[in-house]
């Protein structure tokens, strides 16, 4: 069964497909879209999912296609720029055109840079995303946000560039590990604390069946997901109204997590780890009442970070927050909570604040 949604932004629309299977429908979707012009493209892809990647390329080919295929290093590592740029060259050697598309193949990391990627070669050419992690498919491969990273700083270069077509498989589910269904369900839950009290709840009461990889739950996650990101994504493509940015919950504190640890910390285990620093911050500053900070607290109860800030340098954190791009001037901006439902900007972030709420979490 194929179910579509389309979302018309304000340059391009871009259509998702909920499709098993996707790879003869999306062969014979570019040879309709793309044939005239002569046809070719880039499969840019975790180097995990060679095997997948061939057998798309193979397909393609089969409909008269011309197709450069590129790996892209595991992780953070396809967000250097100058990986990007050897994907460039390689792009332009091989005479990708303005007419020609360029399909990322990979979890958030791989549809970040790809994504960036597609966006500047030519001034742009179409991006087809298949997203195939939990992350990736939850949060990360809708919107349009494509990103690097640089001085060991989180996405601080990119652009903001929306993808033609958007394949959700839910195959690729089964094919994942627990750490992964573990840390996914960290933007889980920050969509809960932004948008819905009752999708909170029914996520705690099934997080033993995600865990437990159940497609048929996930596909409920997914597609709520999908569904709230898109709402806010429709209202503030560019980040310039202050709507979109709600969807940053927990995500200052993340994202110094992931440059204080040299980017070794998956992402969601650290928006996890966000969402606690952003609910006691909340707390601090009598946003949240004493009841509120430990209602919102339990349903991160499964989590916990002693272990982990035993191996990461409290003040790296601190300074690489400060280079936050949310920041304006010299304070540190971190999202915080007044209710579920309800998100609010908390400015001028002290160091004293930062270090006590350390030694809570």
């Amino acid at each position: 069964m194929k179910k579509v949604y389309r979302f018309s932004l304000e340059r391009k629309k871009t259509t998702v497909f909920l499709k098993k299977n996707y790879k003869e429908y999306l062969s014979e979707l570019l040879l309709n879209k793309f044939s005239d012009n002569n046809f070719s493209g880039v499969i840019y892809f975790d180097k995990k999912l060679k095997t997948r990647a061939n057998l798309l390329k193979v397909d393609l080919e089969k409909n008269g296609a011309k197709v450069l295929l590129i790996p892209a290093p595991s992780g953070e590592k396809s967000k250097d720029i100058d990986q990007c740029v050897l994907v460039l060259k390689k792009m332009f050697r091989f005479g990708i055109h303005r007419k020609s598309f360029f399909i990322t193949l990979g979890g958030g990391s791989v549809g970040d840079s790809g994504g960036w990627i597609a966006s500047q070669y030519q001034r742009g050419i179409a991006w087809i995303n298949i997203p195939t992690t939990l992350l990736s498919l939850v949060d990360s491969a809708y919107g349009g946000k494509t990103a690097l990273n640089f001085d060991d700083c989180k996405n601080i270069i990119g652009s903001i560039y929306q993808p033609e077509f958007i394949f959700i498989d839910l195959s690729f589910i089964c094919t994942l590990s627990y750490r992964e269904c573990y840390s996914a369900l960290g933007e889980v839950f920050k969509y809960g604390f932004i948008f819905d009290y009752n999708f909170l709840i029914k996520v705690f009461e099934k997080k033993d069946k995600l865990l437990k990889r159940n497609e048929t739950e996930w596909r409920k996650v997914i597609l709520s997901c999908l569904s709230y990101k898109m709402d806010l994504v429709l209202k503030d493509e560019k980040d310039d109204s202050g709507i979109r940015e709600q969807l940053n919950l927990g995500h200052t504190f993340a994202h110094g997590l992931e440059g204080g640890s040299n980017l070794k910390i998956p992402h969601g285990l650290a928006v996890v780890y966000g969402l606690l620093f952003s609910i006691h911050l909340s707390y601090l500053r009598g946003k949240i009442s004493l009841f509120q900070r430990d209602e919102y607290l339990n349903f991160l109860s499964d989590y916990s970070f002693n272990d982990l800030k035993k191996n990461i340098s409290k003040n790296k954190v601190w300074n690489s927050m400060k280079k936050d791009k949310k920041n304006k001037g010299q304070g540190v901006k971190v999202l915080g909570l007044a209710r579920i439902g309800k998100v609010i900007s908390i400015e001028s972030v002290q160091k004293k604040e930062f270090d006590l709420i350390w030694r809570i979490l």
